[in-house]
């Protein structure tokens, strides 16, 4: 019966890697929506899904060491990339904080699975900076032996622009105001580079992030049941958000039913092959 069950659950795999999106990952619609004419023109957060980051691209972290972009990644491990600024009064602390928080409530953590990584859009922004935003985020995440996953970047302006180029974030620096207008978002990077799922918004829910995490790895993380939960949703690009996918939640009621009554119909022939036994025996 163990084996009838294995061979079930393998199956339903199977389905949901067939039936699953194309390869490769979507841009997704829905650009931000400002107040003023000049926000919406310069303010907007639309990654090109499926494209790379320049990995090439050299930073520095919070150690003042000189890195490359590409130095966090690996084969095994996305990478979750959130833009921010030392000085921002307000929404850059929210939703660092809030993406923190998110995470918490994932079974996904920082440094096992997946590298948390803030670089600062302000080319003024210094090591001790990043230093102390390390040190905040990490205190407010809680998790022993995390730390060495966090990372926040600096770099020089064109490196900086560089990057966002790549990822669609657009953003500029309000001399009424004395600061960035930006926008608000999560972008959830593949382990070879390549811009896997975007979230958009200041505090992403638990379950939309743990979801995109789980396929941005390509396959690294997670467990088979992980990725049968995931079958039953599916990334909405103009929302940046999961949903039940009706059809699939039907397939996998379905097969469920199969196994019930496959596992109903082998317990049933067993108990009438052992009754019939102890009659001979008798």
């Amino acid at each position: 019966m163990k084996s009838f069950f294995s061979a079930v659950l393998l199956a339903l795999v199977a389905v949901s890697v067939v039936d699953a999106q194309p390869a490769g990952f979507t841009k997704p619609s829905g650009p931000v929506q400002p107040a003023s004419d000049r926000l919406r023109l310069e303010v907007g957060y639309e990654p090109n899904l499926g494209q790379p980051l320049p990995l090439d691209a050299i930073f520095t972290d919070e150690t003042g060491a000189m890195v490359s972009l590409g130095s966090f990644f690996s084969p095994k491990k996305p990478v979750l990339l959130v833009f921010y600024y030392q000085s921002c009064p307000m929404l850059c602390s929210l939703q660092l904080e809030s993406v923190v928080a998110s995470l918490k409530g994932t079974k996904y953590i920082v440094n096992r699975d997946f590298n948390f990584l803030a670089v600062s859009m302000d080319p003024n922004d210094t090591v001790e900076g990043s230093a102390k935003a390390k040190r905040k985020i990490t205190n407010a995440y809680g998790q022993s032996g995390s730390e060495a996953g966090f990372h926040f970047l600096t770099g020089a302006p064109e490196v900086v622009k560089q990057l966002t180029a790549a990822a669609g974030y657009r953003y500029y620096w309000d001399d009424e105001t004395k600061q960035w207008a930006h926008a608000s978002g999560v972008l959830l990077v593949a382990p070879d580079g390549r811009m896997a799922r975007f979230l958009p918004g200041v505090e992403p829910f638990p379950r939309d992030l743990q979801f995109a995490l789980l396929e941005a790895s390509q396959g690294q993380i997670g467990t088979i049941v992980d990725r049968v939960v995931l079958y039953c949703y599916q990334y909405n690009e103009a929302s940046g958000r999961y949903g039940a996918a009706i059809m699939r939640t039907l397939r996998v009621a379905a097969v469920g039913t199969l196994v019930l009554l496959g596992g109903f119909v082998i317990f049933s022939l067993r108990r009438e092959r052992k009754a019939a036994s102890s009659k001979i025996i008798a």
